[in-house]
């Protein structure tokens, strides 16, 4: 056999032993080949010995085979004779509510289980009552701990607590017995699971509103959660609808605080009930005559909220039929501070009925806008919230729009000498409210975005090279000051910091010199890891791009090995920094630059009194 032959020596053996084994292993089959080859292959005068010879290989086939699979199938643990179960006590249980499971075991073996364990796992959602916790049963590990278990013996154990998940869902829960026969060291494990189906929860919640919306409009809403459980519930949150073109706002609630989207309670006690009202506000598509969507609070346990019961909302939708159209004058792609730019608001009633009581409301909150000069020079009234309101006591065409009918309002828009804040552009979003004579406690509102594009964008360039941290933790590595001939290793910080506008394909380069060495040791917050190129010593990293205001930063480590020419100095680190970018609203290519950096070590004051100056 080739097998043999090639790799039965000594050079296998040392180098390829387990291809050595192997050929070691079949060797007598070799040497039985070789024997019959030599006194037995093409003579037929031993053909009885042949034929006893392969009845000899036939017979010792069938027996190594049946032993393989007697090994194979033979099994020495006593899982089958072993049992464990777990079930809750409770037929009917929500969520919230505090529930006993009872875990049993029996032994029907003839052998004693030692070092018998029975784990439980739980939903994170299940609190345990620590005033009804078996003293066999570690919380933490979530562990019984049993004697040993004789043969014919059985045991239970139960395990209570305050059960919270996700009503009408499956839960898992499952016990886990583990042993060992006595006189064996093998770990033998069977383990039994439970479904649960939580139905409904002690968290009620239940809602009071208007079963008919306005397609753009707003409806009194109310909302009430209910603790009907024997515990105070902790953290309980009510996300608002996910359905586009709802929201509720304008507030007011006794337990807790209410945001545009969800509505948080730190604590609700049992039997107590909280109460939230406010205004749903609907901005839909007229296509849209039916919104069928839900409201689902959630309760924070073990570190996550669990959703809890939720309550479906069935909605018929009107669409009275109003638009708002904002469109400037002499239109420009760009302004320029100091103008004065006119934006006219046309409002048409494109329903069948009648609209009344209409008021538009110009939010001025862009910081492009000079406030004070825009009210002296258009009528109506300014709000706290920098919100610029028109109704029918400033223009009386408000007061009625028939159907099919338009009005339009001219605003002098006055723009600051000098625009601060983040804005790359003025937006101003004109909203016209009114009301229909079928739904008069119910207001209705359209609105429209009128967008012009301004001042470009610049970018920020930071770099500093450190040996401490700001706490004084040590980054660097080597001699302080440097030495000659020693490496001293520095970690050296890029931070690029974006304008008003978004950019697209920024670029950082950089060069270091040939005494500094490129360990590799790179840390980016976005975009591709930092490339070094060997032939130049310059570094490279892109990103696709930057939003207003964002920034990226890259902190990587440099290694001075300072020669004799740069004894007595500060040499420099790293050179030729330098950022690329491209304005996406202007086109227009950006370059920002930074001195070089030696190690001086100025934002280090640690490192600076530890010495600068190559020795």
């Amino acid at each position: 056999m080739k097998l043999i032959e090639r790799y039965l020596n000594t050079h296998h053996l040392f180098h390829k032993p387990h291809k050595w084994f192997l050929a070691f292993l079949v060797s007598p089959i070799h040497a039985l080949e070789m024997h019959y080859k030599k006194k037995y292959h093409i003579s037929f005068r031993h053909a009885k010995k042949l034929f006893f010879f392969d009845m000899l290989l036939l017979f010792s086939t069938i027996f190594l085979f049946a032993g393989t699979l007697f090994w194979h199938f033979y099994d020495r643990t006593v899982l089958e004779l072993v049992s464990v179960d777990i079930a809750a006590q409770e037929t009917r249980i929500q969520s919230g509510s505090h529930t006993t499971y009872t875990i049993s075991f029996a032994n029907n073996s003839d052998m004693i289980l030692t070092n018998a364990h029975i784990a439980v796992s739980l939903p994170d959602g299940f609190i345990l009552d620590t005033a009804q916790l078996d003293t066999r049963f570690s919380a933490e590990q979530q562990l019984f701990t049993l004697q040993d278990v004789l043969p014919g013996s059985s045991g239970n154990m139960q395990i209570a607590g305050w059960f919270y998940a996700i009503p009408n869902k499956e839960n898992t829960i499952t016990a886990t017995l583990s042993y060992k026969q006595e006189g064996r060291k093998q770990t033998e494990v069977k383990a039994r699971h439970a479904l649960a189906i939580l139905r409904d929860s002690v968290l009620r919640t239940s809602v009071s509103v208007s079963d008919t919306l306005l397609g753009s409009g707003t409806t009194p809403i109310e909302i009430h959660i209910e603790n009907t459980g024997d515990q105070p519930l902790q953290a309980i949150q009510l996300p608002f609808f996910q359905t586009d073109g709802l929201q509720i706002q304008q507030t007011e609630t006794d337990y807790g605080s209410a945001s545009e989207y969800i509505w948080a309670i730190p604590e609700l006690a049992p039997n107590n009930t909280a109460t939230l009202r406010g205004k749903l506000v609907s901005t839909l598509n007229p296509s849209i005559t039916q919104i069928d969507t839900a409201l689902t609070p959630e309760v924070f346990i073990a570190h996550t909220y669990i959703p809890q019961q939720t309550v479906p909302l069935n909605f018929t939708v009107l669409h009275p039929g109003i638009t708002v159209q904002p469109a400037w004058q002499n239109a420009v792609p760009h302004l320029l501070p100091k103008e004065k730019p006119v934006l006219d608001v046309s409002i048409t009633n494109t329903g069948n009925t009648p609209l009344s009581q209409i008021t538009l409301h110009l939010p001025l909150q862009d910081e492009s806008i000079d406030v004070v000069q825009f009210v002296q020079e258009n009528s109506g009234i300014l709000t706290r919230n920098q919100a610029f309101i028109v109704n029918s006591t400033h223009n009386a065409a408000l007061s009625t729009l028939a159907p099919g009918k338009t009005t339009t309002l001219s605003f002098t828009i006055p723009i600051r000498a000098n625009p601060k804040g983040s804005h790359n552009a003025l937006q101003l979003q004109p909203k016209v409210e009114g009301v229909v004579a079928i739904l008069p406690t119910t207001r209705f509102s359209a609105t429209k975005d009128a967008t012009l594009k301004t001042i470009g964008s610049t970018m920020v360039l930071s770099a500093d090279v450190r040996y401490f941290t700001k706490e004084g933790d040590q980054l660097g590595r080597g001699p302080l000051p440097p030495k000659i001939g020693k490496e001293t290793k520095y970690w050296g910080s890029i931070r690029i910091t974006n304008g008003g506008n978004t950019v697209n394909d920024v670029r950082f380069t950089a060069k270091l010199p040939p005494y500094v060495h490129w360990p590799g040791r790179v840390s980016v917050s976005k975009g591709e890891q930092v490339i070094y190129n060997t032939k130049n010593n310059t570094i490279s990293w892109q990103y696709s791009g930057l939003a207003p205001r964002e920034f990226a930063t890259i902190h990587m480590q440099l290694g001075l090995t300072p020669n004799e020419s740069l004894r007595g100095l500060t040499p420099i680190l790293i050179k030729d920094i330098q950022i690329t970018a491209t304005d996406t609203h202007t086109k227009q290519p950006l370059l920002t630059t930074h001195i070089p950096i030696d190690t001086s070590l100025n934002q280090d004051p640690i490192g600076k009194k530890r010495g600068t100056i190559v020795q």
